[in-house]
């Protein structure tokens, strides 16, 4: 009896670790997978899956094999590392340490007066300076969403173009010759709102950067008091040249907020890689 019961543990141990072994090569697919798609960090994570499976195994001897992962590992944690500051894509920022190189060097979208007594658009060395940005007077209408595309070409010259729809409104060129226009490795997206603007607001989305996809989207809280959101970005690639787009609505009652007092900007600056 005691024969046929070893006999039968030492037939279920062998299956046990033949499904072990064969659930740790299958991550290795897995791995090769994810590596083949830039997911390095599920690549990890299936390396990390695959040394437990063969830890399990007692059997037989899987040192071989746990050493070849090891080093495999070793490869991929060093792309992961590499990957931190030379991301393939976009990646979302906390924001800390992000210096800009200007205070008002920017793309600025803001309420403003009727007709021609005011700007709404504006893109420049200082936005806020005569002569140092391009502008454009364009009268809100509330609740209307509006597409904008920002270009910044790498060598301090910059455009901004907004739609209606598919039908192009306007677009402005900034050359530089007032300010050169900077670009950086991490991009800033702000919406701000002072208080005493009721119900007035502000919604923000960016969805393109370079091509690749993002995803920002940012509203003053538009209950009568001071608001502000931003999001970061973190893509070094940006320092040759970036192209942002996006779409902005305001939404208010009677006339609009005038001037920077429900506004919306993206910055370009610099953080540190660590």
């Amino acid at each position: 009896m005691k024969d046929a019961i070893s006999q039968i543990e030492a037939r279920y141990k062998a299956r046990t670790a033949r499904s072990e072994a064969l659930h740790a090569r299958s991550e290795i697919d897995d791995t090769q997978e994810a590596l083949d798609d830039n997911d390095i960090e599920h690549a990890i994570e299936e390396l990390t899956e695959s040394l437990d499976d063969l830890r399990s195994v007692k059997s037989v001897n899987t040192s071989a094999a746990r050493l070849a992962i090891d080093r495999l590992m070793q490869e991929v944690e060093l792309r992961w590392c590499d990957a931190q500051c030379n991301p393939p894509l976009p990646r979302l920022h906390d924001g800390s340490g992000f210096t800009p190189y200007g205070t008002n060097e920017r793309f600025e979208v803001r309420g403003g007066k009727s007709g021609a007594a005011d700007w709404e658009w504006a893109l420049g060395f200082n936005t806020l300076g005569a002569g140092q940005s391009v502008q454009q007077n364009a009268d809100w209408t509330s609740g209307k969403t509006y597409k904008w595309t920002l270009v910044y070409d790498g060598k301090g010259n910059g455009s901004y173009s907004v739609y209606d729809g598919s039908k192009l409104l306007f677009k402005r060129d900034y050359n530089g010759s007032s300010g050169t226009l900077h670009a950086g490795n991490a991009i800033k997206f702000q919406v701000q709102s002072v208080e005493g603007l009721g119900s007035a607001k502000i919604n923000v989305a960016a969805t393109s950067l370079n091509g690749k996809a993002i995803d920002v989207s940012l509203a003053t809280a538009g209950n009568n008091k001071a608001s502000s959101a931003a999001v970061y970005y973190f893509y070094p690639s940006m320092t040759n040249g970036l192209t942002v787009s996006g779409t902005v609505k305001l939404t208010f009652s009677g006339s609009v907020p005038q001037g920077p007092k429900l506004s919306f900007t993206v910055t370009s600056g610099n953080v540190s890689c660590k």
